[in-house]
């Protein structure tokens, strides 16, 4: 397996992966809901590094989006990586269009960005072959989402934006396109919980296939070390019905039948850990 050492972290402003380089605001920069978020190895460069195969394409023609650019990463990797792929990239996040339009420039990724929500009409039906779907926040399972403390779910309407951008990749997917998605997940002693809930919410038959960035871990070392000494009824009421809390990557795919199966990664990310997870929700719950 290879080893991937890194020393990028949520207190680097300038980021430098395979060669290309970008701008975020870290957390030390504290700018509130208009930061850019920072780029920390688990999640976007982990998320590369374990499906950028998942995008070759054989056909001439394709097209791809990135929901929520924030810094650009995704649309900028894939464009420099795929020059002839049509890139499209958006964010209802003023200055993140802004910051994106920057890296993308000075990475020469020439991307087609859009200051929006994400809504149906942005896009034709059945446009995409590849949707990158990685917000900054988790999509809980249905029982227990309004008890989740508020800033940790999104706010106040973090988790229905979340299920409403699923509903709308799957209008814009093709059949056969694929979402990738990097989410931490409650789940089981098997599996993540969301391999449960998001067929529903995609509303098609679609597969699954994902990664575990690190191993799971339980549900209790995680609570007790993001929220020490209080919220103390929820997280035993918690962890009594999700007893592990997973940190995966993966694709959704349309497809003819529902399936789904963890994949092997070839990559290992020792560099960071769970302690660094626990470090990140610390800094996020003094916002």
């Amino acid at each position: 397996m290879e080893v991937i050492e890194s020393n990028i972290n949520m207190y680097s402003g300038n980021i430098a992966f395979e060669d290309r380089e970008f701008f975020v605001d870290s957390f030390i920069s504290k700018q509130g809901t208009n930061s850019i978020l920072p780029i920390l190895l688990e999640e976007q460069p982990a998320t590369w590094q374990i499906l950028s195969n998942e995008l070759m394409h054989s056909d001439s023609k394709t097209n791809v989006l990135d929901v929520g650019t924030g810094s650009g990463f995704w649309a900028i990797m894939i464009k420099s990586t795929f020059p002839n792929y049509e890139v499209y990239a958006l964010d209802k996040n003023e200055k993140a269009i802004k910051v994106a339009k920057q890296n993308a420039m000075q990475n020469n990724a020439n991307i087609n960005f859009l200051l929006t929500n994400y809504k149906t009409d942005n896009y034709q039906k059945n446009f995409f072959d590849y949707i990158i779907l990685t917000p900054p926040y988790h999509i809980y399972p249905p029982v227990v989402e309004q008890h989740i403390p508020f800033f940790a779910r999104g706010g106040y309407d973090g988790q229905t934006e979340f299920k409403s951008q699923l509903s709308i990749a799957s209008y814009h997917l093709k059949d056969g396109g694929k979402i990738l998605f990097n989410m931490m997940c409650l789940g089981s002693d098997t599996r993540p919980n969301y391999c449960e809930y998001i067929p529903a919410i995609f509303n098609k038959t679609i597969e699954i296939k994902y990664y575990n960035i690190f191993p799971k871990i339980e549900s209790s070392l995680f609570l007790d070390n993001v929220y020490p000494g209080c919220f103390q009824k929820f997280k035993d009421d918690l962890v009594k019905q999700f007893p592990y809390i997973y940190y995966t990557c993966g694709i959704l795919k349309k497809s003819n039948y529902t399936n789904i199966v963890e994949g092997n990664r070839s990559v290992d990310f020792s560099s960071r850990t769970w302690k660094d997870r626990f470090a990140l929700h610390q800094e996020i719950n003094k916002f």
